[in-house]
C-alpha cells in the first residue's frame, strides 16, 4: 500500500492509512484553509483560500487460485 499526496495546500497534511484490512482501508488527512488578515490603508482585509488535499493510492492485489 502506497499513498502519496499529489496536491496539498501549505497547512494540509496527509496522515496516512488507517484500518488496513483484507476488505479495504481508510486514508486520513487534515485539510486546512490558507488565510491571512491583511491591512490595506489601515483597514483589515481577510484573504481566505480553501485548503486542498488530493491523494493517489496504489496497492498490489493478491489472488489465490484453486
Amino acid at each position: 500500500m502506497d499513498i502519496v499526496a499529489t496536491t496539498k495546500s501549505p497547512e494540509s497534511t496527509l496522515l496516512g492509512v488507517r484500518k488496513l484490512t483484507e476488505n479495504g482501508f481508510n486514508v486520513r488527512g487534515k485539510v486546512a484553509n490558507e488565510g491571512a488578515c491583511l491591512y490595506v490603508f489601515g483597514i483589515p482585509m481577510i484573504r481566505d483560500v480553501p485548503g486542498t488535499l488530493t491523494v493517489r493510492g496504489t496497492y498490489a492485489e493478491e489472488r489465490i487460485a484453486d
